[in-house]
């Protein structure tokens, strides 16, 4: 059996994985890694997003996140290969162009998310008395999870996981329970 080179420390190894529960505190130390070459996996997560605050919650809420989400992607120069919005999280399959479209997309659709959902307007955060919290502050569990795919295997996986989710939160299959994904790279 052949074996690879070893690195000498794990300061060397290539992160893959950011966001969500990594980050045990508001502050990452290293950059989101991003890439402009292949596919990434994103994931959203709001704890919030429940009973009539659902993503799911009407059909014109679901097709107004979807068309706002491909609108952002278009204008930040964002690929999406597969998009599925469950009912307190959304999963994407893309690929950026660049780091700077990919920050701004996941700005841009963080805060219009919220905004939807929660029915806040646009700008009200300004005009609250000091001290007092907006109602899309805080919409969100943690910052977004991502993990570049480097492989056409795991692309082929993330994309049938993407859609099986979709599936579940349908109601057109019922829920598998799945194992806690962690990566080791």
């Amino acid at each position: 059996m052949k074996q690879g080179q070893f690195l000498l420390s794990q300061e060397f190894s290539v992160k893959k994985e950011f966001g969500g529960a990594l980050l045990k505190r508001s502050h990452a130390k290293n950059p989101r890694p991003i890439s402009t070459k292949n596919a990434m996996h994103l994931t959203l997560r709001s704890s919030r997003a429940k009973g009539r605050h659902s993503f799911l919650a009407n059909r014109a809420r679901q097709v107004l996140i979807e068309s706002k989400i491909r609108e952002m992607a278009k204008k930040f120069g964002v690929s999406i290969y597969k998009l599925a919005i469950v009912g307190n999280h959304i999963h994407l399959l893309l690929r950026a162009t660049s780091r700077r479209g990919f920050i701004s997309f996941l700005r841009a659709i963080t805060g219009i998310i919220a905004r939807i959902v929660l029915g806040a307007e646009r700008g009200r955060a300004q005009l609250a008395k000091r001290g007092t919290r907006s109602k899309a502050e805080g919409f969100w569990d943690q910052r977004p999870w991502t993990r570049v795919i480097a492989w056409m295997r795991d692309f082929a996986n993330v994309k049938k996981y993407v859609k099986q989710n979709f599936r579940e939160a349908m109601g057109f299959v019922p829920y598998k329970p799945r194992k806690k994904y962690s990566s080791t790279a």
